[in-house]
């Protein structure tokens, strides 16, 4: 049952494709799109898994032994462009949110640089209205081809 203090609100599901290996562009389209969204009375904007800089779809169609070096210059290129939280790319995406008074959950491709920095997750991000970072949601089983990239959350 619904208390009577509670308002229906608009969610936005972001339909836009980041642009691949860019983090910068993709954290700029994602701010783009965040503002469009409020501008349209949206209060919670959310973007698919590994938004930013992208999905790694090369591991579903990249043989481990067969292609090794293309799999490790792709590694080594989505662990240049993943997001380090509380870095330059969340601190873009806390400024819109909170420009656009709206909450944001975004997937990021998270570097671990709490440690190695040799780590991705695959991260949910959770943004408030207020431009804070309210947490964030580590994929715990990354799926069969996908624990070539992402280390278990």
């Amino acid at each position: 049952m619904a208390r009577s203090d509670e308002r229906p609100f608009t969610v936005a599901a972001a339909q836009v494709s980041p642009v691949f290996m860019d983090r910068e562009k993709t954290i700029d389209k994602a701010c783009e799109t965040i503002a469009v969204a409020a501008k349209n009375g949206a209060k919670i904007v959310v973007f698919p898994e590994a938004f930013v800089p992208g999905y790694p779809d090369w591991v579903w169609v990249a043989a481990a032994g067969k292609d090794a070096v293309l799999l490790r210059e792709m590694y080594g290129e989505l662990l240049d462009q993943s997001v380090r939280i509380s870095g330059s790319a969340t601190e873009k995406l806390c400024k819109a949110a909170k420009a656009a008074g709206v909450y944001v959950a975004i997937g990021v491709n998270e570097l671990n640089s709490d440690a190695s920095s040799g780590s991705i997750y695959n991260t949910l991000l959770y943004i408030d209205g207020a431009g804070e970072i309210m947490g964030r949601h580590r994929k715990l089983v990354p799926t069969v081809a996908e624990r070539l990239v992402w280390a278990p959350g």
